[in-house]
């Protein structure tokens, strides 16, 4: 069996009290291509910024290779992850 590129398990997250993502969970495959859409205000960023370390989960992890990413260096995360930010 191979190991996915990308685990998302049981992620939630909250800002001010609020609950912004609940308990997500979905992995990504090696050469897969994936889309993420949905209405505004339905946490695609929210949950984009916990993949790449700018928000931690308030429960639940993201793997890369099966690592957790926040059980290593942010140099070593560097090394797997590269994200271009949408001007406004």
């Amino acid at each position: 069996m191979s190991q996915s590129l990308v685990s998302i398990e049981g992620l939630s997250w909250h800002c001010d009290g609020r609950q912004i993502l609940d308990n997500i969970s979905f992995q990504i495959e090696e050469g897969a291509f994936v889309g993420l859409i949905g209405p505004t205000g339905a946490g695609k960023s929210s949950l984009m910024r916990c993949c790449y370390r700018m928000n931690r989960p308030s429960t639940g992890s993201v793997s890369i290779h099966g690592r957790d990413i926040w059980q290593h260096s942010l140099k070593d995360n560097a090394r797997q992850v590269a994200v271009i930010l949408q001007e406004h």
